[in-house]
C-alpha cells in the first residue's frame, strides 16, 4: 500500500487463530507503518469460538500499533455496526502536520499528542517513520 497516496486503512477480519504467518507481529506493525497505513482488526468466528489471549492481544497491537482499532462481533455488536463505526471515524478525522526541527528522513520516531478538557478524543498512532 505504500504507493497509493493519501490515508490508508486495511480492515483485517479474522477468528484470530493464525495458521500460517510468514511475518512477526513487530514486522507487520512496522510495515504498516511506513506505508501509513491503519489496521482495523475485527474478530469475527461464526462457531462462537473466541480467539486465544495470544491472538487477541496480536489483533490489538495491531491495530494500536498503526493507528486503527480492534473489534469484536458479539451478538450486541454486528460486524454492519462496527464497519459504520469505522467509517463515520474516518469521515471525522482530522490530519495534524508538523515540522521537526531536525531532519530525521528514515527514523523511527515517537509521538505524543494531548489535549486539553474532556471534550475531544484523540486517536493517534504513537510513532511514525520520517520522510
Amino acid at each position: 500500500m505504500r504507493t497509493l497516496q493519501g490515508r490508508k486503512a486495511l480492515l483485517l477480519l479474522t477468528d484470530g487463530v493464525d495458521t500460517a504467518s510468514r511475518t512477526t507481529l513487530t514486522e507487520a506493525i512496522e510495515h504498516a507503518r511506513r506505508s501509513d497505513t491503519a489496521v482495523y482488526s475485527i474478530l469475527y468466528s461464526e462457531s462462537g469460538r473466541a480467539a486465544s489471549p495470544k491472538g487477541l492481544y496480536i489483533l490489538n497491537e495491531l491495530a494500536l500499533g498503526t493507528g486503527g482499532t480492534c473489534f469484536t462481533v458479539t451478538p450486541d455488536r454486528t460486524l454492519e455496526q462496527i464497519l459504520a463505526d469505522i467509517e463515520a471515524e474516518w469521515t471525522a478525522q482530522y490530519s495534524i502536520g508538523f515540522t521537526p526541527a531536525v531532519d530525521a528522513s528514515g527514523e523511527y520516531r515517537k509521538l505524543s499528542l494531548r489535549t486539553t478538557g474532556n471534550r475531544f478524543v484523540v486517536h493517534t498512532r504513537d510513532s511514525y517513520f520520517a520522510r
